[in-house]
């Protein structure tokens, strides 16, 4: 892992003790559709607030270890938000996405 990715690993590592990463599936009460997501405690707790009225949520994993898989996920997360429409951000994060959730063990997203 390069010095950089060392950084953003131990900045990440810190946030998570303040809030731990988890997997989350959210599963629409209209169609029945699901998927599956990589985020904090805090954000979780304020979508499921949010959203509780469209979407039955479940965590699948919880306090995850911040690894290079990790990380890659985080790097592609910034990119999306930074240019949404931008296809290959919107293919990254999608593919770092479903990394994370292979690599524990939960179902990928389609």
């Amino acid at each position: 892992m390069s010095p950089k990715m060392h950084q953003l690993q131990n900045q990440l590592i810190a946030a998570a003790r303040e809030s731990p990463l988890l997997i989350f599936e959210a599963t629409s009460r209209k169609d029945g559709t699901s998927f599956r997501e990589i985020s904090n405690r805090r954000r979780y707790k304020n979508l499921t607030n949010m959203l509780a009225t469209n979407y039955d949520f479940k965590i699948l994993a919880d306090e995850l270890r911040v690894t290079e898989t990790v990380v890659n996920w985080a790097i592609a997360e910034a990119r999306l938000h930074d240019e949404p429409e931008d296809t290959t951000n919107k293919q990254a994060f999608k593919e770092t996405t479903n990394n994370v959730l292979r690599e524990n063990g939960v179902a990928e997203n389609n």
